[in-house]
């Protein structure tokens, strides 16, 4: 607090010294500090604000891009909504077409504070088009929509999504929003509601950033959660169908989306990835042998209940899809004997066909991607099978026994690769 008083009374006192104020010009729109509390000061003290913001901005205008600063405008700004509202909105008004402020207009917009005036400015800076996108991403810090409107929310988020490069800078202000509302224990917006609702509609899978697909999981979990968003909810999993086939995304590149869609609209979610498909197609195998890579499985959102109710209402496709999905058994990367999951005990129970449910188990304990000796990992999978020697049903019995002989037969393959490759690598070593 002492250092914020300080810079605020040396603000105090070069506003009330003209040739102080020059000397620093240069300094005060490339370097950073505690320049809110000296930009407190500097409004404050000044006789003509007017005339300091116009040096201000004629020294930006001389420095070039790449040394500039904002923090003394922003912070000028912030203090001038406060003391002269008029005078600042003359000058964001201006700022929206001026050949200098204009690119960085919605980050002065934003430190002002946005009220009904600043969003039609938004709006207006949109259609000129003179700012880059990615200035509007101000716009997501802490509450800086939270004066705004819902139904101006809404336009305004809409419209910086339809510009190019708009939609990962909408779906943040849009989740820090919707972050808000959560923070302050209120109700979600219904036009805020509505907004995500729409954005979400416009998503497509041709670039990826993990910022929005964090971001997009959420505004999934908060805005798709009516019984009528599940229309909403299956086209997004079909789109994102389509593009896996195209191959220009990866199902592990979508972890938090996926999540969040399987958290709240699970029957559409796994309709529209896989309702008129079965384990046997390509397409679904790479999407579940992505799902097995990913952080956060989505099948693992799912409570038990919701994943046996879709399975049987396809059971013979189905079924071995969940089996090849789910999270078959635990503590996979840990030291210590495996365990079967209980929703994978529960899926071989209920399955029509339990040989080619625990075919997909097994294909599971051979790892695509390891560290260590893959052998190993695969001989202490295969130990699971033990607890299936007395199983009640003989085709699982029957099918055990065969698998437990041809994956020694792996796992003998496996070390003597392994061995091989440890004496060429101590050979090129001597």
């Amino acid at each position: 607090a002492r250092m914020e008083a300080a810079a605020q009374s040396l603000g105090n006192a070069v506003a009330a010294d003209n040739r102080a104020f020059a000397e620093l010009l240069a300094e005060l729109v490339t370097g950073e500090g505690r320049l809110w509390s000296f930009a407190r000061g500097l409004v404050e003290s000044a006789e003509d604000p007017s005339t300091m913001w116009e040096l201000l901005a004629a020294q930006l205008a001389a420095t070039p891009r790449d040394k500039w600063k904002t923090g003394i405008l922003r912070g000028f700004l912030h203090v001038l909504q406060e003391k002269s509202p008029d005078l600042a909105n003359f000058i964001l008004d201006n700022a929206i077409e001026d050949e200098t402020l204009a690119a960085l207009y919605p980050v002065l917009e934003a430190s002002a504070g946005i009220d009904k005036q600043g969003v039609t400015r938004l709006m207006r800076s949109l259609e000129i088009g003179r700012a880059p996108i990615g200035a509007y991403r101000s716009l997501d810090a802490g509450r800086v929509t939270d004066t705004i409107s819902g139904n101006d929310f809404r336009n305004l988020v809409l419209q910086i999504a339809r510009k190019a490069e708009g939609f990962d800078v909408a779906s943040d202000i849009l989740h820090m929003r919707l972050h808000s509302e959560k923070d302050q224990q209120q109700g979600h917006t219904p036009e805020i509601i509505s907004a995500g609702r729409e954005l979400l509609q416009q998503l497509d899978f041709t670039t990826h950033s993990d910022r929005e697909d964090y971001a997009l999981g959420e505004i999934c979990r908060c805005c798709l959660v009516a019984e009528e968003d599940a229309a909403i909810a299956r086209g997004i999993c079909r789109r994102l169908k389509d593009s896996i086939s195209k191959y220009e995304t990866h199902a592990s590149s979508h972890d938090d989306l996926l999540q969040g869609l399987f958290s709240v609209q699970p029957f559409a979610a796994l309709d529209g990835l896989f309702a008129s498909d079965s384990t046997k197609g390509k397409l679904v195998l790479r999407i579940l042998n992505d799902f097995q890579e990913l952080r956060k499985n989505p099948f693992d959102s799912l409570t038990e209940s919701v994943l046996l109710a879709w399975c049987d209402h396809k059971p013979h496709v189905r079924y071995p899809i969940a089996a090849a999905g789910i999270t078959v058994f635990r503590h996979a990367d840990q030291p210590g004997p495996r365990e079967w999951t209980k929703v994978a005990l529960r899926v071989l129970e209920k399955a029509p066909d339990r040989v080619e449910v625990l075919r997909g188990f097994v294909r599971r304990f051979s790892p695509m991607g390891w560290s260590g000796s893959r052998a190993a990992i695969i001989e202490a999978n295969v130990k699971l099978l033990d607890e299936l020697e007395t199983y009640p049903d003989p085709a699982v019995v029957d099918f055990v026994a065969k698998e437990k002989i041809r994956l020694r037969g792996v796992i003998d393959y496996e070390r003597r690769l392994e061995t091989a490759s440890d004496k060429e690598r101590d050979e090129r070593f001597e």
